[in-house]
């Protein structure tokens, strides 16, 4: 086993597409760390760079301290797992399993031991003489996890290996590669545009946009303290509203709005941050356009009167977070009254949860608790 770092790696495709730029990644001894970002981001790639099926344009790469980036793939001690299962049709599970063990010239014994092994962590021992198309995607799935581990390489690639699962076979599958990781404490670098999965699976998350690590912590980290409006932005279903402010010196909370005589800051708020209030409470008001049922809530998205962030500041990477033409979102329980489309709803924001962003999208502070007396309303 062993840390898996990359350090100034940059990939530059012919024509001078950047595909990652700069990028230094240390993925702790044991640690599952996840890729997460749009399509398009450098997410498989940084995999290709690691497996060696990409030459670096520059930069290095590191296994368990050991410097790979000049070794051919086979020499690296690494196993992916693709999108597709990739399995050998003509052959059993077990013989599948224990594919790469053979082409390493290890005995027929210890390779029977080692593939029931896998296959009784896998919960395969029942269909280890079956042929892969009698399998179900799941059982294909895990039977492709089961050749890459049994190798027990010092690092584990899995580039999206749910996406052409069922949500609910995603979500067990998404249990079990959790608990095979911890148990044998491969260190692991997963790969997903689904950010459920990320912030359910990995230790740590890296965020990517454009090639580039936008931040990396844990789920809850990124969540609640976003490093800019992109994670901010991306994170969360729908995202963060964000809002253009001003702030003036020594006051303690912004205004949103128009106002010219401070400085320009967006104002970030989670949808489930905001409530329904009266209107002396209010600190924004907003006609319902969308009102999205998801049984065991409501959003509702609104017009509001001060000017949002959204596509036209972001890249498409952001967008895809949030409608095209931005609506503020309001998240409501089920038990609460739920307003109907043109309906009027005044809205309160949790002045503790309420984050700052500069003019470019980088976080000012973290947030934390104001007086009660602070306003942040329409001026």
């Amino acid at each position: 086993m062993g840390a898996l770092e990359l350090n100034g790696v940059e990939k530059v495709y012919a024509g001078g597409v950047r595909a990652v730029a700069d990028l230094d990644l240390h993925v702790r001894d044991g640690e599952l760390l996840v890729l997460l970002g749009p399509s398009g981001c450098g997410k498989s790639t940084i995999l290709e760079l690691v497996a060696g099926l990409e030459p670096l344009t520059s930069g290095e790469i590191r296994i368990g301290g050991r410097r790979v980036d000049g070794e051919p793939p086979d020499r690296r001690d690494v196993a992916m797992v693709f999108q597709s299962y990739a399995l050998y049709g003509h052959m059993s599970v077990r013989e599948n399993i224990e594919f790469p063990l053979r082409m390493r010239g290890v005995g027929r014994t210890e390779r029977r031991r080692r593939a029931v092994d896998i296959a009784s962590l896998l919960q395969l021992e029942a269909v280890l003489d079956a042929r892969p198309a009698a399998l179900s995607g799941g059982q294909q799935q895990r039977v492709a996890m089961g050749r890459a581990l049994v190798r027990r390489p010092a690092a584990f690639l899995l580039d999206e290996p749910l996406s052409n699962l069922d949500a609910r076979l995603r979500t067990q599958l998404r249990e079990e590669i959790g608990r095979i990781q911890r148990r044998l404490g491969v260190t692991t670098l997963h790969v997903t545009h689904d950010q459920v999965e990320a912030l359910s699976l990995g230790d740590r998350v890296a965020v990517l946009r454009a090639g580039r690590l936008q931040q990396i912590g844990s789920g809850q980290e990124l969540y609640d303290r976003p490093a800019n409006t992109f994670v901010a932005a991306f994170l969360g279903q729908p995202g963060m509203n964000l809002l253009r402010g001003t702030l003036r010196e020594g006051d303690d909370a912004p205004t949103l709005g128009g106002r010219t005589d401070g400085r320009a800051v967006i104002v970030g708020i989670r949808p489930e941050d905001a409530r329904p209030c009266s209107p002396e409470e209010a600190e924004l008001t907003g006609t319902v356009r969308l009102v999205e049922d998801l049984g065991s809530e409501r959003v509702v998205h609104m017009d509001v009167p001060v000017p949002l962030v959204g596509e036209r500041d972001q890249d498409t990477a952001a967008s895809e977070a949030r409608p095209a033409a931005p609506l503020f979102a309001v998240r409501i329980e089920r038990h609460r009254p739920t307003p109907r489309v043109e309906d009027v709803v005044h809205v309160a924001l949790r002045p503790d949860r309420v984050r700052l962003f500069d003019h470019d999208g980088r976080a000012l502070r973290p947030g934390g608790p104001r007086s009660a007396a602070a306003e942040v309303g329409l001026p």
